[in-house]
């Protein structure tokens, strides 16, 4: 029912099968962004189950180790909502999503639709069979349409860490606009104008 109930599950999965290992990254975004959490899930392991067995460690939100890093040498991804399944799908890793993340129901990672399919798959690893060539070309196919199509990078706007929300619109955006010099946010106005996806086409790259 929500992400704290699968991490508690799944500990107690791989707390019954300890000859395979399990390490828990919890986001850095929990205090490294502009809004701290109030819930960190390392602390609410800490509190559920005091001392952990020794395959399952749990690596803090304010630890500096490069996620990126860590998941090339594991032999299988469990995530819930993040979009790290997107980056290593392409690079042949298995992915098991259980919440709703992006790439959940686009025919590229296992997608357990109720907790009995679940474990069934945690029952799996290590998985014996490559992720195949045809869902690695899928996987890179949608990476490339979420980050360089369904994200558009809008000229108008600057960023700006020290404010929320993070950005600030230019002054002159009308003249931006008038003179076609943000072809981003002239697609965008022309879909809420004329009812079309938000999809930002390769020709605007040219």
């Amino acid at each position: 029912s929500n992400m704290m109930e699968w991490i508690f599950e799944t500990i107690d999965f791989f707390k019954k099968n300890n000859h395979i290992q399990l390490v828990i990254r919890t986001h850095p975004a929990e205090v490294n962004s502009d809004r701290v959490s109030k819930q960190k899930v390392k602390d609410e392991i800490i509190e559920k189950y005091g001392k952990l067995p020794n395959n399952i460690i749990v690596i803090g939100s304010e630890d500096p180790l490069s996620t990126y890093v860590f998941a090339k040498i594991c032999d299988q991804l469990i995530i819930y909502a993040t979009k790290m399944g997107m980056e290593f799908t392409p690079k042949g890793i298995h992915v098991i999503c259980a919440g709703e993340s992006y790439i959940r129901n686009k025919g590229i990672t296992n997608d357990p639709k109720s907790k009995k399919e679940y474990f069934e798959l945690l029952e799996k690893i290590p998985f014996k069979e490559q992720v195949n060539n045809l869902i690695i070309e899928r996987a890179k196919r949608y990476a490339y349409h979420f980050f360089f199509r369904r994200s558009i990078a809008i000229e108008a706007l600057t960023s700006s860490k020290s404010n929320w929300p993070p950005f600030t619109i230019k002054p002159n955006v009308i003249n931006i606009l008038a003179e076609n010099k943000d072809k981003s946010l002239k697609q965008i106005c022309d879909s809420i104008i004329n009812d079309k996806p938000f999809i930002y086409t390769d020709e605007n790259y040219v």
